[in-house]
């Protein structure tokens, strides 16, 4: 799906959510193909008897049941994080901030730059090393919203502000005509 700017609109910042998002999700994937590899050596005596007794159209059944069990637990666990990772990006114009988000049915929120009025990053202890941190926007009439893992947050924060300002400079000055 194609980003449709409205005229005149330019990109100023693209960032993807940081990579170190990615760490727990892949070690319990890790985990989980270890776990299922020692499951499946354990269940391969069983699956022998099930074929002497039964015939092999059982026991194919039955292999792949569980490889389509653990599968789905492997995504569940795991790569359903890699692919949300892959699928998100963050976009800075010069009139507003969108998120995208999705492979299959995408979503896309746009707020309008001169709406945001406070930006505030949080930073949790294991997003320090990487400087990624959540910004955190508070908008009118007081609702927030956040955006997670946005890499060297910081710097992001100030373009984010930077756009604000000139923004908001760009809809509050309207130029005067004079009517005589």
């Amino acid at each position: 799906m194609r980003l449709h700017l409205a005229p005149g609109e330019q990109v100023i910042l693209r960032e993807r959510p940081s990579g170190h998002s990615l760490v727990w999700p892949l070690v319990r994937a890790g985990a989980v193909s270890v776990v299922l590899g020692a499951l499946a050596s354990q269940l391969k005596p069983l699956l022998a008897s099930a074929e002497s007794a039964a015939g092999s159209g059982v026991s194919m059944l039955l292999t792949g049941v569980l490889l389509a069990v653990g599968l789905w637990v492997l995504f569940a666990v795991g790569l359903r994080r890699v692919f949300q990772w892959l699928s998100t990006v963050y976009l800075l114009t010069d009139e507003r901030l969108i998120l995208r988000s999705g492979l299959g049915g995408r979503r896309e929120d746009s707020v309008p730059l001169p709406a945001i009025y406070r930006v505030d990053i949080r930073t949790p202890w294991h997003q320090r090393a990487t400087s990624s941190g959540t910004l955190r926007f508070t908008v009118a009439q007081g609702s927030e919203f956040s955006v997670h893992d946005v890499p060297n947050a910081p710097v992001f924060r100030a373009e984010v502000i930077d756009a604000i300002s000139k923004a908001q400079q760009r809809h509050w000055h309207i130029p005067r005509e004079d009517h005589r």
